[in-house]
């Protein structure tokens, strides 16, 4: 079992903040707003569990709401004043369908397994709260992901049901704040996963050279040895999902006249151009553009768009 050290931000240390009170929230869902948090790692696009999200404002204060306390029959009991703690999506449980249970027992079709947050209408404001993420979980099961706060956007908010109260900032559709944890920098950590579907675990490790990237090695079965993948060490904004079986992920080339952006997805068994997107300069001085929209078509790339910008 690996040991990491966590690094947290000075700044966000909630001892030196005294807190900040918001109305109480509250479990009548047409009075209310969700937001949710889909929190990932950059070697897979699955959920990191046992994170510690909660909410603060600008200044790095921590929220704290009047928590609505319920029985097992679904009275009410009492308000307990706490940080605004997010809690992830439970799985379903068809024996409290039909109940008024605690919010954080309530299972939401539409959130998956994100970090979900419920507050009363009109008290999640863009540019007033922003969600803090913290690793806590302990050197025992392995801190590995650095403290962030981050912005809510009104695309972020959805409101619960379309009568009572409205926030002004919210959606009626669902759209989990989507951020992508750093790690604790480490070049030549290994991190295992089976990258090309094979069944067999391959690794990657951190490129020195460019933050942004990782060093990919498929297992070879044939040599018991590892091969490094060119391609895929190259791919920017890479995203895994292991249960489609698919990959994407974008290489980008620039000379002094033009940037091509190059769009690469997994295709029977292996990386493939299936976009490319090429802005070229034409003209310096009224700096005119050309641009063109390539799109895989019976197995080559081919024109679908190209237009003239000034």
């Amino acid at each position: 079992m690996k040991t990491k050290s966590k690094l947290i931000s000075l700044l966000l240390i909630l001892s030196v903040f005294s807190p900040t009170i918001i109305h109480a929230q509250t479990i009548q869902y047409c009075n209310s707003v969700i937001v949710g948090l889909w929190a990932t790692s950059r070697y897979n696009h699955k959920t990191i569990k046992d994170l510690k999200v909660t909410l603060v404002d600008a200044e790095g204060k921590p929220y704290l709401v009047q928590k609505s306390i319920f029985t097992d029959k679904g009275k009410f009991v009492e308000n307990i004043e706490q940080t605004a703690t997010f809690w992830q999506n439970p799985l379903p449980n068809k024996d409290l369908k039909h109940k008024n249970p605690n919010i954080e027992t309530r299972h939401f079709d539409f959130a998956k397994d994100h970090y979900l947050f419920i507050a009363a209408v009109n008290e999640v404001i863009p540019g007033k709260l922003f969600i803090k993420i913290e690793d806590v979980d302990g050197i025992a099961i392995g801190g590995e992901f650095e403290t962030v706060v981050i912005s809510i956007k009104s695309e972020h908010i959805k409101s619960l049901c379309n009568k009572g109260l409205k926030n002004p900032y919210s959606s009626d559709n669902y759209q989990a704040r989507y951020i992508v944890l750093p790690d604790k920098k480490n070049p030549t950590e290994k991190h295992t996963e089976d990258y090309n579907f094979d069944g067999k675990l391959d690794y990657c490790i951190a490129n020195p050279s460019d933050s942004a990237l990782m060093k990919y090695y498929f297992y070879n079965p044939t040599t018991n040895d590892y091969d490094y993948s060119p391609l895929l060490s190259s791919l920017y904004d890479l995203k895994f999902d292991w249960v489609k079986k698919s990959i994407k992920g974008y290489q980008i080339t620039t000379t002094k006249t033009s940037k091509t952006t190059d769009t690469y997805e997994w295709v029977n068994n292996a990386m493939t151009l299936t976009e490319r997107y090429v802005v070229t300069l034409i003209d310096a001085e009224k700096e005119t553009y050309k641009t063109q929209y390539f799109k895989l078509e019976n197995g080559k790339l081919s024109l679908i768009k190209e237009d003239i910008e000034e």
